[in-house]
């Protein structure tokens, strides 16, 4: 699943394969969060471009967290 990942841009000092762990299971959370959310909503009612702005700012904070 994670082959395709280039190591190189992760911090040093990291356990990379622990850190490819920890982002996937990030995302999935951030998944299982918003699946429920949308769950008890109506299709007209779901902003799609509000969870894409998001999960990309979440995703800015693991590049900061784990990459150089």
């Amino acid at each position: 699943m994670f082959e395709n990942i280039d190591d190189s841009k992760f911090r040093e000092g990291l356990d990379v394969e622990k850190c490819k762990k920890l982002i996937f299971w990030a995302i999935m959370g951030y998944s299982t969060y918003r699946l429920e959310e949308i769950r008890n909503l109506e299709i007209n009612d779901l902003d799609f471009e509000e969870i894409q702005i998001e999960f990309d700012s979440y995703l800015d904070e693991l590049r900061k967290s784990f990459y150089k």
